[in-house]
């Protein structure tokens, strides 16, 4: 006897409208662009013929936007789940400007980010072990989707795959906007 597999498709949100260039993070009110739209779109057309049972969420606007797109084309009412959530970022960087972020990017993992409020690697991990625990026990041998942001589902495959998350690790796999990441599990 085999073990029934589930497939996730985890699904990077599409485009985010960003025209302040700033780091968003948590920060409320980032829905998401036309050609985010279109990237959603595209990738709802690859993944309808998937059968999808359920279209989970991360509560944040450019995710829901996202799964709001996605959910009529696989014919699925997406459903929110907190586990799916953007890493929490400390305050202050929060709506600092990409190009400054991008100069100390490397340095927020690490200790001295951790201490004032970044959200340690491993526990993003955590809850995203969580979420497939429960996708695994709920629906086996069944196909689900989830919209989250590229640093979670990124953590997750550097898990699968036996391999350090750190900063090249992230260069190396980043996702594109609106792509996806199929996951046996």
């Amino acid at each position: 006897m085999t073990d029934k597999k589930t497939t996730v498709y985890f699904i990077r949100h599409g485009e985010v409208d960003n025209p302040r260039q700033v780091l968003y993070g948590r920060l409320p009110g980032f829905g998401i662009t036309e050609r985010g739209q279109s990237e959603v779109e595209e990738t709802g057309k690859i993944l309808k013929p998937e059968n999808i049972k359920v279209l989970f969420s991360s509560p944040l606007k450019r995710t829901i936007d996202s799964a709001k797109i996605l959910g009529p084309i696989i014919g699925i009412k997406p459903v929110i789940s907190k586990l799916l959530l953007e890493a929490h970022f400390p305050p202050s960087v929060l709506g600092m400007p990409l190009v400054d972020f991008w100069k100390i990017e490397p340095a927020i993992y690490s200790d001295f980010y951790y201490k004032i409020g970044m959200e340690k690697p491993e526990e993003i991990l955590a809850r995203m072990e969580k979420f497939v625990s429960y996708v695994k026990s709920n629906y086996p041998d069944e196909r689900v989707a989830a919209v989250s942001s590229a640093d979670t589902i990124l953590i997750l495959k550097a898990k699968i795959e036996g391999k350090e998350w750190n900063w090249d690790y992230k260069k190396r796999n980043m996702m594109k906007t609106g792509s996806f990441l199929k996951l046996e599990i």
